[in-house]
């Protein structure tokens, strides 16, 4: 008996070794390096996701995840910015449905929690776990056997992280022809509700975690269409900019003159509409977009040419 619980305690005491061991290596040793050529990188949701076809923008990579707010993205964006010093420039991307109290569920809603928790939990300070653990005790707890497998799965496959942090997704499908688009979209009087605090809270982070590595820091709102019913809070979207994000440099495609057939839905570009949009973003980085007083007015000038050639 007394064998029996001596190699019950040893079993213990080494598998509690492993465990701490993978959690370390994890939170210290995870690579999120990406290649040198990189000088840009996107980071965002489903928008950025699905417009920046990175294979067709020189030294840019696209790492955006489907539905990840800001809190999750400024802790992807803090390791990735520590692991690559040749990054320039960071694009995030800013929406209208990103400013709205709704968007707290991407920080603490049962599905972002099982989803992106166990991949920065590690990454995460203690403020931010309280954050969590206040506002969704019972999925926080519930996290916590997926955090321990996910750090033996990362010392597992050689604690490279590169390819788990997002990237372009490439969308087959079409916009429906004659839709109705507030059967795809519940409608809500999105003007009445208040803002989200906690995830505009951790875009300020991630402009202020830029500008502490020396690295330029761009809002982006991706192509949408005419149809999104993001833009019945267009005014609340302008003000919150103005007031809290006035002083970063903001670029608005969201007008990007495209056919319907290039949309997979009113808010997503689909492969097509990528590669139009992500061709001609492109060619204006290499115009030296960036380097202008005010690129706004280049972006609208090149959108208005577009639109010549479409009506002619």
């Amino acid at each position: 008996m007394k064998k029996l619980l001596y190699n019950f305690f040893v079993f213990i005491s080494i598998l509690f070794l492993v465990i701490i061991t993978c959690v370390l290596l994890t939170r210290y040793k995870s690579d999120f390096q990406l290649d040198q050529s990189y000088s840009s990188i996107v980071v965002g949701h489903s928008h950025s996701e699905c417009s920046f076809n990175d294979e067709l923008i020189a030294g840019f990579s696209n790492k955006s995840n489907s539905g990840q707010s800001y809190f999750y993205n400024y802790f992807k964006l803090k390791e990735i910015l520590k692991d690559n010093p040749q990054l320039k420039t960071v694009f995030i991307e800013y929406s209208n449905l990103d400013i709205v109290e709704q968007r707290e569920n991407w920080v603490w809603g049962e599905e972002k929690i099982v989803e992106y928790f166990p991949v920065y939990a590690f990454y995460m300070d203690s403020d931010s776990h309280e954050i969590l653990y206040r506002n969704n005790p019972k999925d926080y707890k519930g996290s916590l056997t997926a955090i321990l497998k996910r750090s033996l799965v990362t010392v597992a496959n050689g604690m490279d992280l590169t390819d788990k942090t997002g990237g372009y997704q490439k969308l087959q499908k079409n916009l429906p022809q004659n839709f109705d688009p507030d059967e795809i979209f519940k409608p809500v009087d999105i003007p009445s509700i208040p803002v989200a605090e906690v995830n505009l809270e951790y875009l300020n982070k991630m402009i202020l975690l830029c500008r502490r590595y020396g690295v330029e820091v761009v809002l982006v709102r991706s192509p949408l269409h005419k149809s999104y019913q993001g833009f019945k809070a267009e005014e609340l979207y302008k003000k919150v900019r103005q007031e809290r994000f006035g002083n970063v440099k903001y670029l608005d495609f969201s007008k990007f003159p495209i056919a319907d057939e290039g949309f997979a839905d009113p808010e997503h570009l689909n492969a097509q509409g990528a590669e139009k949009f992500s061709i001609w973003f492109d060619q204006l980085l290499q115009d030296g977009l960036l380097a202008q007083v005010n690129p706004q007015d280049l972006i609208n000038e090149e959108m208005a040419k577009i639109n010549g050639l479409l009506t002619n």
